[in-house]
């Protein structure tokens, strides 16, 4: 099984993926159904175990799934 930066690594760099077009999504206990969902558009970077957003920093071991076009390229589930 792949681990998330590997998956993000794979929609940056593989020319059949687009990561502007992925859909990251991870948990977060102040939202109100426990669970958020982030547009690739809108990543940074990733940096030392985190997803980098513009006024955020996502613990990559907090995303559940990624999704690019319909197709699941990663999901686990809660533990």
């Amino acid at each position: 099984m792949q681990t998330p930066k590997q998956v993000l690594d794979r929609l940056k760099w593989d020319p059949k993926y687009k990561l502007a077009d992925a859909e990251i999504w991870y948990w977060d206990r102040m939202a109100s159904t426990g669970e958020r969902v982030v547009r690739g558009s809108e990543i940074l970077g990733v940096d030392m175990g985190f997803l980098v957003l513009q006024n955020a920093r996502i613990p990559l071991y907090k995303i559940f799934r990624i999704v690019h076009h319909g197709e699941v390229l990663f999901e686990r589930k809660k533990v």
